[in-house]
Formats: structure tokens, C-alpha cells, sequence
């Protein structure tokens, strides 16, 4: 029974990010996420889901099938491509200004092997540098 019990859903927090590439119409990044366990259990991640929000605006979205075990009350790095568009980018950077700063929202879901439903997760920040 105790196999089907569903765990607590993990931390999830932005690490890093780098830009992959990037042209007129897409930009593809590296999210480097750290996912904390709080669970006595290992979780076995079969993939992440994730949306990048900005100043309350979808920038960028991604999904990683990497298979990752994050041990018990652990934490492990699982790297997530998302994708934005140029136009989105632009909006985004167009409505920053120091009196806001950049403000950004990452949620998603955690796939783990074995279980069927998909565990959520939300963190939000301020970038290094932008006022709060």
C-alpha cells in the first residue's frame, strides 16, 4: 500500500539558465532546475513540464524526458530546453523598467515513473540585479 500513496510534491527552483541558440523567430534556452526531495521515499523523475513566466507573461515553455532519482530528502540538477519567440522576448523586455524590475513566475509538473499523475511545482523570484 505504501508504493501507491502519492509522495509530497518536490521543490523545484531555477539553478541557471544559458541561451542555446537563438534566431529571428526562436530562442531556445538551457533551464537548469534543482529539484529538492522531501519525501523518505526516492523519486524517480521520468520528465518535467515547466512554463517560464515574466513580469506575469508566458515566456518561454519546455519539457526534458531525462530520466533523474533524486534520493530521500535530497536534491539533484535535471536540465529542461524551453523555447520562447522573439516577439515574446521583445514584449517582455519593452515593459521591464527599474521601477519594476524582472519579476518571474517558473511552474510545471514533475512525471514520475510509476505513478499516474503528475506532481505540480511554482517558484518565484526576482532576476539578479532587478529591483524587487
Amino acid at each position: 500500500a505504501g508504493l501507491m500513496e502519492r509522495p509530497e510534491p518536490p521543490q523545484v527552483s531555477l539553478a541557471g539558465l544559458r541561451v542555446l541558440d537563438a534566431d529571428l523567430f526562436e530562442q531556445r534556452y538551457l533551464l537548469v532546475l534543482r529539484i529538492q526531495n522531501p519525501n523518505p521515499r526516492p523519486l524517480e523523475i521520468a520528465g518535467v513540464s515547466l512554463h517560464l513566466d515574466l513580469n506575469g507573461h508566458r515566456l518561454a515553455s519546455g519539457v526534458g524526458a531525462r530520466d533523474a532519482r533524486v534520493e530521500p530528502y535530497s536534491d539533484a540538477r535535471v536540465e529542461v530546453v524551453a523555447v520562447s519567440n522573439l516577439w515574446k522576448l521583445f514584449r517582455q523586455l519593452e515593459q521591464a523598467d527599474e521601477a519594476n524590475g524582472l519579476h518571474y513566475r517558473l511552474h510545471g509538473h514533475v512525471r514520475l515513473k510509476g505513478l499516474a499523475v503528475a506532481l505540480p511545482f511554482e517558484q518565484e523570484g526576482s532576476l539578479p540585479g532587478s529591483p524587487r
